[in-house]
């Protein structure tokens, strides 16, 4: 499996899934849940993998008529992948990027809108460089 991040084909190093409201113990899902949500996942993305996260927003939908009560897509989804280029510094072995994402069905595959989104990165500007 190789995922396409801007001009750089990636391998998957490391994926961790989980249902996005399965410790929402009480209330309906809104933007404050959604954001301390996505604040987890970018908390636990960085203690993971080491690496700063890169959010690929994701698309709320609405619940109901009340403008503020929107749920995320089902599924959260924290990714760890590699290029065996560098990113900016030529003396580099590779590069590594961690990212974030959501979407209604646990991966693989990654969703179509999700994957259009990951490859108009521009991966010299996310990546990591890795010296080993």
């Amino acid at each position: 499996m190789e995922l396409r991040v801007g001009t750089h084909l990636t391998e998957p190093l490391a994926l961790l899934q989980f249902a996005v409201y399965a410790d929402v113990l009480e209330g309906v899902p809104d933007r404050a849940i959604n954001d301390g949500i996505i604040a987890d996942a970018l908390a636990l993305a960085k203690r993971t993998h080491g690496l700063d996260p890169v959010l690929i927003t994701p698309r709320e939908r609405p619940l109901g008529s009340r403008p503020s009560r929107v749920s995320l897509p089902s599924i959260c989804c924290v990714g760890r992948f590699r290029s065996p280029q560098p990113a900016r510094d030529p003396s580099a072995e590779r590069s590594e990027v961690c990212l974030v994402w959501f979407q209604d069905q646990f991966a693989f595959p990654i969703n179509a809108e999700v994957a259009a989104e990951i490859a108009t990165l521009v991966w010299s500007e996310i990546a990591t460089d890795d010296f080993m």
